[in-house]
Order: structure tokens, then sequence, then C-alpha cells
């Protein structure tokens, strides 16, 4: 028999695999529609790290929100199953 408030960590890696494939997706996109103002701007930071550190951000964010949203998600009558 499964406990009430266990936490379900396959729908967790699920959704946050699918909020981690949808970042990495829209990246070319978003980056597409920038390249003429990355063109001009100068940092001391290349930009390839500055996309890394955009990607870590998404991913904890991401995480956290997953997590916080299934937990209070428990009290819902359609998600007692997940």
């Amino acid at each position: 028999m499964e406990k009430q408030n266990q936490f379900n960590w396959k729908v967790f890696m699920t959704l946050w695999g699918a909020s981690i494939f949808g970042t990495l997706a829209v990246l070319p996109y978003a980056l597409t529609l920038q390249a003429s103002t990355l063109e001009k701007i100068t940092t001391a930071v290349p930009l390839s790290v500055i996309i890394m550190a955009q990607v870590i951000q998404s991913v904890v964010l991401f995480g956290i929100a997953t997590a916080l949203g299934l937990l209070l998600a428990k009290g819902l009558v359609w998600a007692r199953r997940c």
C-alpha cells in the first residue's frame, strides 16, 4: 500500500524533463531572433557562458516550480492519482 503523502518521482522527472527539453528547444529560436542585438553588444563574459548560466537557471527554477506544483496538487481531487 502506497503512502498518501509520498512524492511521485516518476511524474516529477517526466514534467521536469519536458521543461528542460522545452528550454533547450526554444534556445536556437531565441538566439536567432536576437542575433542582430547580440552582434552589437560587447560583454566581459563570453556569450556561451551567459547561455549556459541561463540554461542552468531555468533547470533549477523549473525543478522548484515542478516540485512545488506537485506538492500543492496533492490537495486537488483530480490530481489524487499523481
